[in-house]
């Protein structure tokens, strides 16, 4: 098949994807855990940290949402619309993740289930983080696959921690990935020479890590309340 072909393909999975994900997106009214989402947005970035920091979920969405409706507003179509974008964005990241692993053909069935699937459209209308979470694993597994396979360059090294303290700070559930892909990658690296620059962006990523660490473990008692 033509390049051409190939990408008019992928626009005809794309847009119908985009199309379910926006379809009656403010046809209801906000629920309570979308409220609390969109009252921390038009609170203070102070007040955010020092409201997360004794709950049981970490500040980042809530720190781009707030930017978010800053630049677009408050309503439920708006503050929704921006997971709709990081749900969107799964579908492609599942292709480029796929025709890494299986090719180009399994890449194109996965967009389209990803396209279809319930849940990713689910999250894609609400204004919660869980429409993030799959985007940042997918990233991160993309990333770790590929400074497993090629001879990753910095930039690569780079990415893959920018993504792994990312994905920590949405929510701390990333934890039980980020230990799997990099117990994967510590056998792999073991004795090898990647292994030293494997280690040095694991430790940048606890360093990065630990001022949010800390704040959390001064508030243990209200965190375990929660």
């Amino acid at each position: 098949m033509s390049r051409r072909r190939w990408l008019f393909l992928l626009l005809l999975i794309l847009l119908p994807a985009f199309w379910l994900r926006l379809f009656l997106l403010d046809g209801q009214s906000l629920w309570w855990d979308e409220g609390i989402s969109l009252h921390l947005a038009t609170s203070s970035f102070a007040e955010i940290v020092v409201n997360r920091a004794a709950n049981i979920h970490p500040p980042l969405y809530f720190f781009l949402l707030k930017i978010w409706v800053t630049l677009t507003g408050t309503t439920s179509f708006a503050a929704r619309y921006f997971s709709v974008l990081a749900s969107f964005l799964q579908v492609a990241l599942v292709y480029a993740l796929l025709r890494d692993w299986f090719g180009r053909r399994t890449a194109v069935i996965g967009m389209v289930l990803t396209g279809v699937w319930s849940l990713s459209i689910v999250y894609a209308q609400e204004v919660r983080v869980y429409a993030f979470l799959p985007l940042t694993y997918l990233l991160i597994l993309l990333l770790a696959h590929r400074v497993a396979q090629e001879q990753p360059t910095r930039r690569l090294w780079l990415a893959l921690g920018v993504a792994e303290w990312v994905a920590l700070h949405l929510h701390y559930n990333s934890l039980f990935l980020l230990v799997f892909v990099n117990g994967w990658l510590l056998v792999k690296f073991w004795r090898q020479p990647r292994f030293w620059p494997w280690f040095k962006v694991q430790l940048g990523v606890a360093l990065a890590s630990l001022p949010w660490a800390v704040g959390v473990l001064l508030n243990w008692p209200a965190v375990q309340g929660e």
